[in-house]
């Protein structure tokens, strides 16, 4: 895969209380696919998140030339239901993204065009972008590392934090987090990244509202 450098340019979060902003958050099928392969480490196309999403009930088959979006909600269930993915989507803040981070999860989120690389004009696009680090840069100012989701090329770009912020507050603060397999979560305790472990094992995921088991099967919505 090459890379090219542009520049310098819980319970994880409560669901009550973050569920009324989560519902508000929505995001295009392009930037979801391009989260979905990155979890998956392969290429997802749009018209599969599509057809996936339509099968298990998430979206109505859009008319021609409309550009359909998924909450914050249908996302998670999307990836946990028709993807088996460890993975939820919500609406975060930097202190939920850090903490994420830290945890050495795999954090996604999408950005307006606009904010990744200034020579564009298509600032609503959204385009999804891996948060690689969060960190102080040379003269000590914090600065967030990521890598846009597009292969085969991936291009990493650095942005100082009040930009990165502008661009992810446009996006509605979506927050896209996940970890490489189901046995990667906890076999014990009350909480994991993703919600709440119940004392029979049944993992409660709050974004998506859906229980599953410790091996990724969805036990009810």
């Amino acid at each position: 895969m090459a890379v090219r450098v542009a520049g310098v340019v819980g319970r994880a979060g409560h669901i009550s209380a973050n569920k009324a902003a989560s519902s508000l958050a929505t995001c295009g099928l392009g930037t979801i696919a391009a989260v979905s392969g990155g979890l998956l480490r392969r290429e997802v196309s749009a018209g599969e998140v599509r057809d996936r999403a339509v099968a298990f009930g998430l979206l109505r088959l859009p008319a021609s030339g409309e550009r359909p979006t998924l909450n914050a909600q249908a996302i998670s269930r999307l990836f946990l239901a028709a993807y088996q993915l460890p993975a939820f989507a919500a609406s975060g803040d930097m202190h939920s993204l850090r903490q994420h981070w830290q945890a050495q999860r795999h954090v996604f989120v999408p950005l307006p065009r606009a904010t990744a690389n200034e020579h564009r004009s298509e600032g609503s696009v959204l385009e999804a972008f891996r948060v690689l680090a969060l960190g102080p840069d040379a003269v000590g100012e914090t600065d967030v590392l990521l890598s846009e989701m597009r292969l085969p090329l991936v291009t990493v770009r650095q942005l100082p934090l009040e930009r990165f912020l502008d661009g992810w507050a446009a996006a509605g603060n979506l927050l896209f987090v996940g970890v490489s397999d189901w046995s990667h979560l906890p076999s014990a305790g009350s909480v994991f990244f993703g919600g709440q472990r119940g004392p029979d094992g049944v993992l409660h995921w709050n974004s998506a509202e859906c229980d599953t088991d410790t091996a990724g099967r969805i036990l009810r919505f």
